[in-house]
């Protein structure tokens, strides 16, 4: 299948808003932006997924492109995490969501690659919790080629079976979200595998009617559609097992976030604006880039809780807190708020 830009630009525009979520943004932003951004890379995978390929050059490119580089990253954050516990960027006092940190063993540090080798789990969380992504693509991928290729072989109408293949995980997220269960054949199938299911059956569908994703009204609608659950109801594809309402909005607002950004992009194309059209490009190569930008991003977003340690006089064990530091109240504020909060520190000791 010839390479579509558009997807790429989609996933530049993806990653973009990864960052922005983790870089302690205003909650109206936070909570807009977590309602749509990692359907839209699932989306973005359903579009170019295909069962055509035979399952040897199936399974050999999605080991190379997901796979060989989650290990690589994974064990290099690994074998890194004492040189970063030193540098005081993972702390024991402070960390995501009361998740600390320590010394890791060698016999630690040999158990958990083996862990990350052979089920890709018990990566840095701390620094590489945006992986779940990757794991849950991967795993997804493959529950969705199997059946499909299957269906190929014996000819059988491919459309009825993925939308039905699309139906079973979804039904199936459903139950996770009512029952308060997060797990089937653990550590297989669980109800993020289940979602990414719905969102890539949904690119392979979407994909097929994408001259219908462009008109105006839609577009309103779809906006509509993401501010108003945003307002009312934010949620994003983590289990919080709060019942049926997180199945059900993030089924709509991640489909209308992928049609909005989608719709949007194509129409700033049609708009032939030399800037819109380096704008595009810088995105596109972004899009492409997003592994690397998911995995070093949490990484780069450290110098601004250092800025904001020294500034503020924080104890510098802070800069482990994940992504950023926290205000008292509980609102991210680290890439936002330089600009603020040295002025309220320096003022605060006037």
């Amino acid at each position: 299948m010839q390479r579509d830009d558009t997807i790429d630009i989609v996933k530049g525009v993806g990653i973009t808003l990864v960052v922005l979520g983790h870089s302690g943004c205003p909650t109206w932003l936070h909570d807009f932006v977590y309602q749509f951004h990692m359907p839209l890379f699932f989306i973005a995978s359903g579009w170019f997924f295909s069962w055509k390929k035979e399952f040897k050059d199936f399974a050999i490119r999605k080991v190379q492109t997901l796979y060989i580089p989650f290990v690589i990253w994974s064990v290099v954050f690994l074998l890194l995490h004492n040189i970063f516990f030193k540098m005081g960027i993972l702390s024991a006092e402070y960390g995501y969501q009361g998740l600390v940190n320590g010394l890791y063993s060698w016999k630690t540090i040999i158990k958990k690659t083996i862990w990350i080798v052979t089920t890709m789990t018990q990566y840095e969380t701390s620094l590489l919790g945006t992986f779940w992504f990757v794991r849950t693509l991967f795993i997804a991928l493959f529950v969705l080629y199997i059946p499909m290729r299957v269906v190929e072989r014996y000819r059988k109408d491919s459309l009825v079976a993925l939308c039905t293949i699309g139906a079973i995980a979804t039904l199936l997220g459903g139950w996770f979200a009512y029952s308060g269960t997060q797990w089937v054949l653990k550590p297989v199938i669980d109800y993020k595998v289940c979602m990414a299911l719905f969102f890539i059956v949904l690119g392979c569908l979407l994909r097929r009617m994408k001259s219908y994703l462009t008109s105006a009204p839609l577009l309103i609608l779809v906006t509509c559609i993401v501010i108003f659950t945003t307002a009312i109801y934010p949620t994003d594809m983590a289990f919080r097992g709060r019942g049926l309402a997180d199945w059900i909005v993030l089924m709509m607002a991640g489909t209308a976030g992928f049609i909005m950004v989608y719709g949007i992009i194509i129409k700033m194309e049609q708009l032939n604006s030399v800037c819109i059209g380096k704008y595009h490009e810088a995105m596109a190569w972004i899009g492409k880039n997003s592994f690397v930008i998911m995995a070093i991003h949490p990484l780069l977003l450290k110098p601004a809780s250092f800025l904001k340690v020294y500034l503020c006089h924080l104890p510098l064990g802070m800069v482990g807190y994940h992504p950023v530091i926290p205000e008292n109240g509980g609102v991210l504020d680290g890439v936002f708020s330089i600009g603020y909060d040295p002025v309220n520190c320096v003022c605060g000791d006037l």
